[in-house]
């Protein structure tokens, strides 16, 4: 599976978890259901986002973390910017979010635990 199929896949396992099929039942559930879904939709608008770039993902990937610390660094008061669609970005949130990608797509390369040698 390359770098490219692996954030369709989660892209397409976020937009199942954010469809409006996708809602807890029950009481209590509404301040922990609004925290996981407005993460899903953070992460699923970050991963399309990235994902709508042509070329290299580690490329992308990284463009976007040099633009959202140089965010931080030139608006230490804000927590984030709005996009021209008017989607909340939080600045801290969209940092964790991309070490994360990066990391699930560094595990891709690393050989299976469970693998035997010569196999």
């Amino acid at each position: 599976m390359t770098d490219r199929e692996f954030l369709q896949a989660r892209l397409k396992t976020l937009q199942s978890l954010t469809g409006t099929s996708a809602v807890l039942k029950g009481s209590g559930v509404s301040g922990l259901q609004n925290k996981l879904h407005a993460a899903w939709e953070l992460e699923q608008r970050l991963l399309a986002r990235i994902l709508a770039e042509p070329g290299d993902l580690a490329q992308t990937i990284s463009a976007w973390q040099t633009r959202t610390q140089a965010f931080i660094a030139k608006n230490p008061g804000r927590e984030g910017w709005s996009d021209a669609q008017g989607h909340a970005w939080n600045a801290s949130q969209v940092l964790a979010l991309l070490t994360d990608v990066q990391q699930r797509l560094d595990a891709l390369k690393q050989p299976d635990e469970f693998e035997e040698e010569g196999e």
